[in-house]
């Protein structure tokens, strides 16, 4: 415990408070192909600032009308500043934070490049998508 405090006093100090968090995304392929995602980024962003990104994933092929369940770590570093204000956005229930991604991959032997879509995830009512862009 004293080291994972020690970290923590140290982040802070320096400006910013860090943490991983791993989370599952969900592939869905609504096409009748298997594709096959070979890169994954995921950002966090709050009020135009990024408070936390992933690394990329192994390769996965999601088979046709199927979802793919994805395995990724989070890296958090926002601001203390950021963190005091998304703290009394949560406490006040308007906690939004908008979740940007990008895909690269293949279907067969056509390559798929920068598939980009947002999402904004609030504290108060979940998880909202504007699915108007969507190529699905």
């Amino acid at each position: 415990w004293s080291a994972l405090v020690a970290t923590r006093i140290a982040s802070v100090l320096h400006g910013r408070v860090t943490w991983q968090q791993v989370v599952y995304m969900s592939l869905h392929n609504p096409n009748m192909v298997s594709f096959e995602v070979s890169y994954v980024n995921v950002s966090f962003e709050y009020r135009n600032s990024t408070v936390g990104r992933s690394n990329s994933v192994d390769a996965v092929v999601v088979r046709p009308g199927r979802v793919r369940d994805v395995v990724i770590t989070l890296l958090f570093a926002p601001k203390v500043s950021e963190v005091v204000s998304m703290w009394a956005a949560y406490r006040q229930g308007t906690l939004e934070l908008q979740i940007t991604y990008v895909l690269s991959g293949h279907v067969g032997m056509y390559p798929f490049s920068n598939r980009t879509g947002s999402a904004f995830l609030s504290a108060a009512g979940g998880l909202r998508s504007d699915r108007e862009l969507c190529k699905c």
